[in-house]
């Protein structure tokens, strides 16, 4: 009985029991709607509410029992939701964004939060600023009217309004600056006159200068054809003839714009002679003959420095003239242009240099330059060098395999008559008959034998040649090798001129041409020489 006393619990323990199998009982209830949160979670969005039902009972359990813990004493992180049980866990973002009523708004959405209420979600603080005068019924209206599409901008997704797109920010400022170029070209084509600035305008008078001997009506059409065609390449056909009309200098202008850009390079030129600093100049005299036209060409050089400070020569085109090929009237042309250009006050002219021969030599020029004062009385003469340069190849030529001229039997006579053999036929039938001419002779010698077998003895290696190219381009089994055999059929030599020895390049060239074409060249002649008068100087050019 004592021992049975002494074991009996105080009230005190009876109590602390009693409140021990409550808190039991409690956290076992609270086990049980975790259980429910977290099966609920993995149910479909059709069990919404019943999991905002059991979050709502976790609420009030919490809040009623304080000895349970704080609202923040939440279950394990969700980090499964889904409603496949098979799916791969997934990590929630830790910002909530979403669209309603054609608002955008977002709520913070940490790991250990499971359910985001309405009435949360609709929180006025979580929407974004509207933007200034879009807050009202009407607005509101139409925002909720507008649909919207999922677009993707890379591995991401969004929903976009219906009639927008989504676009990378560098490829929305390219777009946004080829807008603001389209627009521009409209605008300054869309008045009754003409937009360009001066800047724009020297150019046009800088580049239709080079149209040499064209009138100004066809340099304004050359312009109008090259624009409209380019608008019509990058569509801008919106743009009517009228409009570009309109735009563009007339001829008139075109005319203006020349002399003032002549008058902006001489003022450019003098600026920069000052500068140098320059007194002392020489000058460079060439006369010449171009599509019927005399010229006579004043180049001004002297001692100054490039724009990097290094000290370098620069030089000046004063002008080109029609001058006539005598010293006299040469020097005052040169005389003339001289008092344009400079003035002649602190200016000196105390070297000059040109060809030896032709019009307005040298050594004839320079006597008429001194006695009008437009030169230095001392002022030195040199003969042009480059020629002296041709001159080395010139003379050792001609040493070796003898000149040039009537009569002669060397090969840069044979040049000379082949060029004029060629440029006859052109001028007397067309390009299209030579073309026909040199397209029947390779064919003949391709299948003839008879030009076949004289091709072999006059000229063995050159014909072994030619065979060696049909024979290597017909093994060729693709199309290159058809197109090289075509070409070698049909396409006869161009754009030769007359073999000069002060022109070095012209006999290089000719002699390429004639050494690989030689045994075309033959039958061409011997063909021009059956089929022409005797005595004619196409039969003499055949014969020769």
């Amino acid at each position: 009985e004592r021992e049975a006393k002494r074991k009996r619990p105080s009230p005190e323990e009876i109590e602390a029991g009693r409140e021990a199998k409550r808190l039991k009982h409690l956290e076992d209830e609270k086990k049980k709607i975790e259980a429910r949160i977290v099966t609920e979670s993995k149910k479909t969005r059709e069990s919404l509410n019943a999991l905002k039902q059991a979050e709502e009972e976790y609420r009030a359990l919490l809040q009623s029992n304080p000895s349970l813990g704080s609202l923040s004493t939440r279950p394990s992180p969700m980090m499964d939701y889904s409603n496949d049980p098979n799916d791969e866990p997934v990590h929630l973002d830790t910002m909530l964004r979403f669209i309603y009523k054609g608002r955008a708004g977002e709520i913070p959405l940490p790991s250990t939060r499971k359910v985001v209420l309405v009435e949360e979600l609709l929180d006025s603080s979580h929407f974004k600023e509207l933007p200034e005068g879009t807050d009202n019924e009407k607005a509101d209206e139409m925002r909720e009217r507008r649909g919207y599409h999922v677009s993707n901008f890379g591995v991401s997704q969004g929903w976009t309004p219906n009639g927008s797109t989504n676009n990378a920010s560098n490829k929305q400022s390219t777009k946004e600056d080829s807008h603001a170029i389209v627009t521009a070209i409209r605008d300054l084509f869309g008045g009754k006159q003409c937009k360009f600035d001066e800047e724009s305008l020297r150019y046009f008078a800088a580049f239709t200068s080079q149209a040499y001997g064209a009138s100004d009506e066809a340099v304004e059409m050359i312009i109008a054809g090259w624009t409209k065609a380019l608008f019509h390449q990058v569509g801008l056909d919106d743009i009517s003839a009228r409009d570009i009309a309109n735009g563009l200098p007339s001829k008139s202008l075109l005319a203006r714009l020349e002399v003032r850009l002549a008058a902006d390079c001489l003022a450019t030129r003098l600026m920069e002679i000052i500068d140098d600093g320059a007194t002392f100049f020489a000058l460079v005299t060439d006369h010449g003959k171009r599509a019927g036209m005399e010229h006579f060409v004043k180049l001004l050089c002297w001692f100054g420095k490039d724009k990097n400070g290094n000290e370098t020569i620069k030089y000046h085109c004063i002008d080109v003239d029609t001058s006539n090929h005598t010293g006299r009237d040469c020097a005052r042309a040169i005389e003339r242009s001289l008092a344009i250009f400079t003035g002649q006050d602190g200016f000196e002219v105390t070297c000059i240099t040109g060809d030896a021969g032709g019009g307005a030599a040298v050594q004839h020029l320079l006597p008429h330059l001194q006695r009008l004062g437009a030169v230095a009385i001392d002022c030195s003469k040199i003969n042009c060098n480059l020629h002296a340069l041709n001159k080395c190849l010139e003379s050792s030529l001609q040493d070796v395999l003898g000149k040039q001229g009537i009569g002669r039997r060397t090969p840069f006579q044979l040049l000379f008559v082949f060029n004029q053999l060629w440029k006859r036929l052109k001028e007397e039938a067309g390009d299209k008959y030579l073309d026909e001419i040199f397209a029947l002779t390779m064919n003949e010698l391709a299948t003839n034998d008879v030009w076949k077998d004289e091709a072999e003895k006059k000229f063995p290696q050159a014909f072994r040649e030619l065979m060696d190219k049909f024979a290597e381009l017909e093994s060729e089994e693709d199309d290159d090798g058809i197109d090289g055999l075509v070409s070698l059929l049909t396409e006869r030599p161009k754009n030769l001129q007359d073999p000069v020895f002060s022109r070095w390049q012209t006999i290089l060239k000719l002699t390429k041409t004639v050494t690989e074409h030689w045994v075309v060249i033959y039958f061409v002649a011997v063909a021009v020489k059956q089929d022409t008068t005797s005595g004619s100087y196409l039969w003499q050019l055949s014969c020769a």
